[in-house]
């Protein structure tokens, strides 16, 4: 029989960008570790839910990146028909290289990881993985991040087809669901005091300026566009400060890539971002549930001598 090198097939979900990536990034990890070839599909997937609920964003990524070939698709394909007897689905890129078939298998990665372990594998690696994401990124994106200016403080609001509810009762019993603005606009002021500077905030979010009026009435708070989703993730990760919103897969990426304050809301009981950094940047929440501030001191020190 004749060998052809193994390969690594990332099958993407039909889902966001932030679920996508960690799909991607799994196999992206695997395939360079053991030094094989990685094939991606459906990155450009179309989404219907968003044009059937009128959403601003549709979820399209079709200039974002540069990897989804003609090429690339036919040898997906291709691996697909020769090795279709030894193709073995993996989830975790952390698997025994001394298992593995050096020629004619397919290792395909094509489920997202459970909810609590999304980033427990890649965070440790996340240099690699910034390196692999800016290899893939569309020459747009790319001229997008550079005229771009870097936020002070980024605040990314998940709408979409997260549901809005009426109580702080409602929210913290519920899943999928958006985070209150009352609870952004509280952090934005106790960090403006804190720092004693009236910090301009840059919005980033798939909700239309109408919905976000609350925020937007506030003294230098602006609604960030930059036309590339992927783009957003990566202009958010440079920002001094970062807010959340709980339970988005978009706003944890953020997170993870990002090298300065993390605030999370309270509910999220999670840290996202490799814990080395962690040690002199501060990550978790800024105000409790009952609005009380989080008096940690490397939190407050970090907010007090931001350099704008």
């Amino acid at each position: 029989m004749f060998k052809v090198k193994s390969a690594v097939w990332a099958k993407l979900p039909r889902a966001g960008l932030g679920n996508k990536l960690l799909v991607w990034a799994n196999a992206y990890l695997f395939a360079k570790k053991n030094k094989l070839p990685l094939y991606t599909s459906n990155w450009q997937s179309i989404h219907i839910g968003p044009f059937l609920r009128g959403e601003k964003n549709k979820r399209l990524y079709f200039n974002d990146i540069n990897n989804d070939s003609l090429l690339n698709s036919i040898k997906c394909i291709l691996y697909q028909v020769l090795f279709r007897r030894n193709k073995v689905n993996i989830n975790n890129w952390v698997t025994n290289s001394n298992q593995l078939q050096r020629y004619n298998s397919l290792y395909t990665f094509d489920k997202l990881p459970d909810t609590k372990l999304w980033f427990n594998t890649i965070s440790s690696n996340i240099n690699e993985v910034r390196e692999g994401i800016n290899s893939i990124l569309s020459t747009k994106t790319q001229d997008i991040i550079s005229r771009s200016d870097t936020p002070i403080i980024a605040i990314h609001i998940r709408m979409g087809d997260f549901r809005q509810v009426k109580t702080d009762e409602e929210y913290n019993n519920s899943w999928v669901v958006r985070t209150p603005l009352s609870y952004f606009k509280q952090c934005i002021t106790t960090i403006r005091e804190l720092s004693g500077k009236d910090l301009i905030v840059n919005i980033f979010s798939d909700g239309k300026s109408s919905e976000l009026k609350e925020l937007l009435d506030m003294n230098n708070v602006n609604l960030t566009c930059s036309g590339s989703d992927l783009g957003d993730i990566l202009l958010m990760s440079k920002s001094k400060i970062l807010l959340t919103s709980q339970g988005s897969s978009f706003s944890y990426w953020a997170c993870a890539l990002h090298k300065g304050i993390i605030i999370h809301h309270p509910k999220t009981n999670i840290k996202i971002r490799n814990g080395v950094i962690n040690k002199n940047q501060f990550e978790g929440y800024l105000v409790n549930k009952n609005g009380d501030l989080n008096n940690d001191h490397l939190l407050i020190n970090n907010i007090q001598k931001l350099e704008c």
